[in-house]
């Protein structure tokens, strides 16, 4: 069972990982990386503020727009203004978070964010908040894919940061350099 209350402790993550050790080329592809990569994030929350479909489409995976297009026809509901503003509503704020990682493979790339959690687990262990946000380059344009939010124990028993277990991330989230065709688009009703 899950306890709410605010938890608070200072979370000592790199500010990204992987990079300890690499050379300055390496270093400064991945910093270039990471800022495209926000600002792709910040063109879909934008996007999706706006209201508009077609600024959503632009920011957005083919994949991922499709299939959440026909999610609604299958619900029997189309994407209106008011659902594309609801998307940011529920988007993580990365200004209250730190970068943990940046992944990439070919034409796909993910951001990691952590952040200390507003809940314990039901020994009152503290929990922390990863902010999975995949992106695909579509036609020379970046895109964000989607994210996932994964909560987790903050430490492990030998009281070391637990870090952050790949296990969790939902196949089609995969950084494996293969961008996910999309469905064929069903019609939509209302």
């Amino acid at each position: 069972m899950m306890i709410r209350r605010r938890v608070r402790y200072v979370t000592t993550l790199l500010a990204v990982v992987g990079l300890v050790g690499l050379g300055s080329d390496a270093v400064g592809q991945a910093t270039s990386l990471t800022g495209l990569l926000q600002q792709t994030w910040h063109r879909y929350l934008a996007a999706s503020r706006s209201g508009d479909e077609a600024e959503l489409r632009a920011a957005m995976s083919t994949f991922r727009f499709v299939t959440m297009k026909n999610d609604l026809a299958k619900s029997g509901l189309s994407l209106t203004p008011d659902r594309i503003k609801r998307i940011a509503e529920f988007a993580p704020d990365i200004s209250r978070c730190q970068l943990a990682s940046v992944l990439s493979s070919g034409p796909t790339a993910a951001l990691l964010y952590v952040r200390d959690s507003d809940t314990i687990d039901s020994t009152g262990r503290p929990l922390v908040d990863y902010y999975f946000m995949k992106f695909v380059e579509e036609a020379g344009v970046w895109k964000t894919d989607g994210y996932q939010r994964v909560n987790a124990l903050k430490f492990k028993p030998d009281g070391t940061l637990a870090g952050f277990d790949p296990k969790h991330i939902q196949p089609t989230y995969e950084i494996d350099g293969r961008i996910l065709p999309p469905p064929s688009l069903l019609p939509a009703t209302r």
